[in-house]
């Protein structure tokens, strides 16, 4: 599968995202895995998550903002990317996820997708490392 999804950051910069502890729920392995192989980091990290914990986790990704290019996803340049993501094997929050940004035109925000994969009824903290532009520190309520 070729990479398509990119840091959305300045070159230049030392970018991370880092939640506190949340409980996630049961498919949340796979949509990592998803963005992992999907992802091409300019860093040279292996993967866009880390995380430790099982039921409960702490997640840190290689940046917090990604472009996704539409180009590298496709294998054909007439194809419709909608239905290529949609006959892709990957899990159907990825598809909604990766779905949702070609049709707005937009990057997807990594504490999107931790929204997508934490139980309901949660308030995760979010702490973003810009070395470029300053962290940042925020709540992300399920």
């Amino acid at each position: 599968m070729n990479k398509c999804l990119f840091n959305a950051a300045e070159d230049g910069g030392t970018y991370q995202l880092r939640t506190n502890t949340f409980k996630v729920l049961p498919f949340f392995q796979q949509v990592l895995n998803d963005f992992d192989m999907l992802y091409d980091s300019y860093q040279d990290s292996s993967s866009l998550f880390t995380l430790s914990g099982s039921e409960e986790i702490v997640l840190v990704a290689d940046c917090f903002l990604l472009d996704l290019a539409i180009d590298n996803l496709l294998e054909f340049e007439d194809e419709d990317p909608i239905e290529h993501i949609n006959s892709m094997s990957i899990h159907q929050v990825t598809k909604e996820i990766l779905c949702i940004a070609i049709e707005n035109e937009s990057s997807i925000n990594v504490s999107d997708v931790i929204a997508k994969l934490a139980q309901p009824n949660q308030e995760i903290t979010i702490q973003l490392t810009d070395t470029l532009y300053g962290n940042s520190e925020f709540l992300l309520s399920t």
